[in-house]
């Protein structure tokens, strides 16, 4: 009786370990990087492919950044340009491609200002590019950018 007691509390507490070590693991892919944050705060970033180690859900938790390629265009934009005496219309379009580098600092300087959200990253490079693109074709003439 005493051996099937001491039996049961090794296997309990052989499961408990697994269980612990389980919820310890974190994978590493090519195309993301983990920020660790403990209590809510980025502890560390993890960017080595592989397997990253962490203490379980309540201590420490994890969040996935991409870091492949993304894409954003500007839209179709309607800009004044200089025609002589006139003032024509002329409509453009850019497309641009973003990442985040695989570095620590650029990763948490990514998580913090833009909450880890592509979509808000990708309607700010919009402005920045319309923006742009009226600025640069505003100096021009027709007759600079049609021959």
């Amino acid at each position: 009786m005493q051996r099937l007691r001491s039996l049961r509390l090794w296997v309990a507490s052989a499961l408990a370990v697994l269980a612990a070590l389980a919820a310890s693991v974190v994978t590493i892919t090519p195309d993301h990087s983990l920020v660790v944050t403990q209590f809510g705060r980025p502890a560390r970033v993890l960017v080595d492919d592989g397997i990253g180690w962490r203490w379980p859900a309540p201590i420490e938790r994890t969040l996935r950044v991409d870091n492949r390629l993304n894409s954003t265009s500007s839209g179709l934009i309607n800009t004044p340009i200089a025609d002589g005496e006139a003032v024509s219309t002329l409509t453009m379009e850019a497309f641009g491609v973003w990442r985040v580098p695989r570095d620590g600092e650029a990763v948490v300087s990514f998580l913090r200002s833009l909450s880890n959200a592509p979509q808000q990253a990708a309607d700010l490079l919009r402005k920045i590019m319309q923006s742009k693109m009226q600025e640069i074709a505003g100096g021009f003439q027709l007759t600079q950018l049609v021959n």
